[in-house]
């Protein structure tokens, strides 16, 4: 009886045990819970865009130009970089890669051919946004009502050149509207070109002509001179 009666608590004693152990392990698995959830996070950080806003794609890149380019489904390549004073960008597994002079949508070819070259990636979808932009103002010179710079808003890479001469004041009575220049230097600054722009006809103004209005762009960095008409 006495050997019934151990045996009989040396069985309680081990449900007992046993109970405990299957209430604690809930409890372990329910502390590493906030572990897992709490390092969910940081493996989507990097598939954040940094910029939401568009880049107009005819935008010439330059040195000074901070870039944000992603690749689709491929968040670890995402790069966030400033265009150095040789016009290079420094990304992601590429390295050094020349953007400066390229316009927005061809610096997305261009890197996506890299990436196909070097056997990276077989057919990349490459976006790349101007995060910020060296120089960000346009300087009038001439017959505006406000001469001088004009600061470009934050959410527009290119302004067009009706609105950047509105914004100056539009033209004074004596300013020959219908040749205005644009002067605009290449991305590395060795070169400066001119355009002759007939801006009154864009207007409308004096022209008379009821067709769609064209339009030019003008970019951070451009100078306009707005000549006096001699009547």
């Amino acid at each position: 009886m006495i050997t019934f009666f151990r045996r009989f608590l040396l069985v309680l004693a081990h449900c007992g045990l046993a109970a405990a152990l299957g209430q604690s392990t809930p409890s372990s698995s329910a502390q590493g819970a906030p572990q897992s959830s709490a390092a969910a996070p940081t493996s989507v950080a990097p598939t954040a865009t940094a910029v939401s806003l568009a880049t107009d794609p005819s935008y010439r890149l330059s040195v000074g130009d901070q870039i944000a380019v992603t690749i689709y489904d491929e968040p670890e390549l995402a790069s966030n970089e400033l265009i150095d004073n040789a016009g290079v960008a420094k990304l992601a597994l590429i390295k050094d890669t020349k953007l400066a002079g390229l316009t927005v949508r061809d610096a997305e070819k261009a890197i996506a051919a890299l990436y196909m070259e070097r056997q990276i990636l077989k057919k990349p979808d490459v976006k790349l946004v101007v995060v910020s932009f060296a120089p960000r103002e346009v300087i009038l010179f001439g017959e505006v009502r406000n001469p001088g710079g004009l600061a470009f808003p934050r959410d527009l890479t290119s302004m067009d050149i009706v609105e950047v001469i509105t914004r100056a004041g539009g033209f004074t009575v004596r300013a020959k509207g219908n040749a205005v220049t644009v002067m605009r230097k290449s991305a590395d600054g060795s070169k400066e070109t001119s355009t002759v722009v007939n801006v009154e006809a864009m207007m409308g103004v004096r022209s008379g002509s009821e067709q769609r209005r064209l339009e030019f762009p003008i970019y951070p960095g451009d100078r306009l001179i707005v000549g006096e008409r001699y009547f």
